[in-house]
């Protein structure tokens, strides 16, 4: 099994669990009680405290959640209260509520009328998560943590921080959400303009966001984090900015449409999977004079359209399944200081048709780390120092190039 498709299971399924973990299940509410309008409305209960839950029924329609309820103060939307609700419409939140726990709202597609009242504190990860018609979002000066993924997929055009909040900001009008003490970016949306202070993208910080054509990153950044444009389908290219050191795993991952990547000379390490699936990846730009020195395991699997990649001489190792599934790769040259390629490293690139090795002292490979001998894939020709044939010729791995 292809190493990043192996990943992406596993790591599927323990966010699956994760997230079920934190979840109500449903029928786990203490008392249910009609609302003004006559919807049922479901609770559980701690001390004078009510949080809203998931109850018997999906939710739908318009609903307006109560800031008192048998006595008991309403503080809190629970996890996954709203869950799938895909035909809710439209909530009104209490200025009572000041947590959003985590996929309060996840997958409430037709949700698009609402706001965050002033005594929000907490919007968890994955609060509004897949809210395709949430359009315009104002975080409150009250608001203190927004989680990982808060906001991902929706379609936001808009977002704005309210003046006097001391953790967040959009400054320059940048249509963002900004962790001030860090300047890390960790909400963006199809229309931000990166401001020039901004240091970090965070993790998750535009993932999904399927209206992305185009981002610019200023030289300020110097991180990317996990996932932090990962499934923006309609991304075309990205320019990794001086001073970034890590291309963090999956953080370009399925931009399916993603068709030009430019690496600084700064960039140190592609982690795995950074740009994994990227199927319409034809181009991949590292100057020469740059400070690569590991290509992570799966970072390129599945590029199918990329045909070249110029490694630099800075490079050492090119890790599991790299450029696993790179089917229109025709040629690669492997620089001398390469000291480890791990296994399936080019396994179903089924044209190549020349690889170059200046490696000067050969060291073992597993068989599959080149489609040699492998059906229905011709062997492609090995190009080495003639001085050095004896040694390759010894070394496993390297030896299947002269069976054929």
């Amino acid at each position: 099994m292809k190493l990043a498709k192996t990943f992406m299971q596993h790591l599927l399924l323990v966010l699956a669990g994760l997230l079920s973990s934190i979840g109500v299940k449903a029928a786990d509410y203490d008392f249910k009680a009609e609302n003004s309008d006559g919807v049922t409305i479901y609770y559980k209960v701690s001390g004078d405290e009510a949080t809203v839950v998931a109850g018997d029924e999906k939710y739908s329609g318009n609903i307006n959640i109560p800031s008192q309820i048998n006595g008991k103060l309403v503080v809190r939307i629970g996890s996954n209260a709203f869950k799938h609700c895909k035909e809710l419409e439209a909530v009104s939140i209490p200025s009572t509520v000041t947590v959003i726990e985590r996929g309060a709202f996840w997958n409430c597609e037709n949700l698009k009328d609402f706001s965050i009242p002033s005594s929000i504190e907490t919007i968890s990860a994955g609060a509004f998560k897949n809210c395709k018609k949430i359009v315009y979002v104002r975080i409150p000066a009250s608001t203190s943590k927004i989680e990982y993924s808060a906001f991902e997929g929706c379609n936001i055009a808009t977002i704005e921080v309210a003046n006097g909040n001391p953790h967040y900001d959009s400054r320059e009008h940048c249509n963002a959400i900004i962790e001030t003490a860090t300047n890390t970016l960790i909400v963006g949306c199809y229309s931000t303009k990166i401001p020039s202070s901004v240091v970090n993208i965070g993790t998750s910080a535009f993932k999904a966001c399927k209206a992305l054509t185009k981002i610019d990153l200023p030289s300020s950044v110097k991180s990317i984090g996990k996932w932090a444009f990962a499934d923006c389908t309609s991304l075309e290219e990205i320019h990794i900015p001086e001073g970034v050191t890590r291309i963090e795993n999956l953080s370009f991952a399925h931009c399916t449409n993603l068709s030009k990547v430019y690496i600084s000379n700064s960039v140190e390490e592609i982690v795995a999977l950074a740009f994994a699936y990227c199927s319409g990846l034809e181009e991949v730009k590292i100057p020469k004079d740059s400070r690569l020195m590991k290509i992570g395991g799966g970072s390129f699997d599945g590029c199918a359209l990329l045909k070249n990649v110029i490694l630099p001489q800075s490079l050492h190792t090119i890790g599991i399944g790299a450029f696993e599934g790179c089917k229109s790769m025709e040629e690669i040259i492997i620089p001398q200081n390469v000291d480890s390629i791990e296994t399936k490293a080019f396994a179903g690139c089924s044209s190549l048709k020349k690889v170059t090795s200046l490696i000067r002292n050969p060291f073992k490979i597993e068989d599959n780390t080149f489609p040699v001998g492998v059906e229905p894939y011709f062997a492609p020709t090995l190009y080495i120092p003639i001085e050095l044939q004896p040694q390759y010729k010894r070394t496993p791995g390297w030896n299947l190039f002269f069976r054929h």
